[in-house]
Parts: C-alpha cells; sequence; structure tokens
C-alpha cells in the first residue's frame, strides 16, 4: 500500500505540474512550444562554420533573419512523418518528425553538410510565475570527419539579462 500511495502522489504532482505549467505558458510564454506554426516570437540566426577554429556558439558570427530561411529553420506539422535521416533509413524505427503528445516542433539544420550553423532564441522574463519550463528535443547529427572542435554540437544557452551564461557545466553535446 505505501509503494501505491507514493507512486499515486508522484503521479499527481507530475499532472498538477503539467496543468500549472500550461497556464503559465498562455500567460507569458506566447509560441514558445510553436503553437502558431511558425516562428513568431523566436529569433533565427545562420553563421558560417567555413574556416572557423571551434564551432561553439561564442566563436561564430552570428547574423539575425528577420524571418526563418527555409531548410535551416522549419516547423515540423507532419505528426504522423518520420525522419529518414534516421536509423539508416529503417522504417518503423526512426525518429518522429513531430514527438508524441505534441502538434508542432521545430527543425533546426539542414541535411546537407555545408559548413552551416542555425540557431533560435526565445527571450523570456523569468519569475515566479514561469520558472520551470520543460524542454523536448532530439538531435541527429551527421558523422563528418572533422577535429572534435569542428563536429556538430547541440548547446543550449540559458544567460542572464546582461548575457552571461548560466549553465556552463550541461549546455553542449
Amino acid at each position: 500500500m505505501k509503494t501505491f500511495i507514493q507512486k499515486f502522489a508522484l503521479t499527481l504532482i507530475c499532472i498538477l505540474s503539467v496543468h500549472l505549467l500550461q497556464g503559465q505558458y498562455h500567460l507569458s510564454c506566447t509560441n514558445l512550444n510553436f503553437y502558431n506554426s511558425n516562428f513568431n516570437h523566436w529569433t533565427c540566426k545562420t553563421a558560417s562554420t567555413q574556416g572557423v577554429t571551434s564551432t561553439a556558439y561564442e566563436n561564430l558570427t552570428w547574423e539575425t533573419s528577420p524571418n526563418p530561411i527555409n531548410g535551416r529553420h522549419n516547423i515540423m506539422t507532419n505528426v504522423y512523418g518520420y525522419d529518414s535521416n534516421t536509423c539508416n533509413g529503417s522504417p518503423n524505427s526512426q525518429l518522429a518528425l513531430v514527438p508524441d503528445g505534441f502538434a508542432n516542433c521545430a527543425r533546426i539544420g539542414s541535411d546537407v553538410a555545408s559548413h552551416q550553423a542555425n540557431a533560435i532564441e526565445y527571450a523570456l522574463a523569468v519569475d515566479e510565475d514561469n520558472a520551470l519550463i520543460l524542454l523536448s528535443y532530439a538531435m541527429v547529427f551527421q558523422n563528418a570527419v572533422h577535429d572534435s572542435s569542428q563536429q556538430a554540437r547541440f548547446e543550449i544557452r540559458i544567460q542572464d539579462s546582461l548575457g552571461n551564461l548560466l549553465n556552463t557545466a550541461c549546455n553542449h553535446y
């Protein structure tokens, strides 16, 4: 009985957290989950990695685009589709284009190896009403032959109002 109560309490806390997060989302986080099927309230960025010593975010010269660049910043809406670049193209093993439980998601980057870097940013004032953000993401990298400093990478950057990086210990993969 004790195990059942602990599992029930954990489940109840998770359900309440999801509902609280959804309620907070609508107040201050417009289109954070790409609900509008576009990049409104997001900033799309591109950079070239040609001739750089490192593909780390801070080592690139970023250009802000007024609009998403097709093939580099895409909203995925096909909830039944699968990414043919995953699992060697094997049917029934591929990564879904849109995760279960979501209507849309963003795909950043392209299928073409071409010395490109892409980013999206969302500015959010954090307060006691939205201090918890849950991110769902998947990474698919091409296995190119590069030095480790020039390999494809994924970074999540959480910065304070002065631009100081707050999550340095676990922000890149």
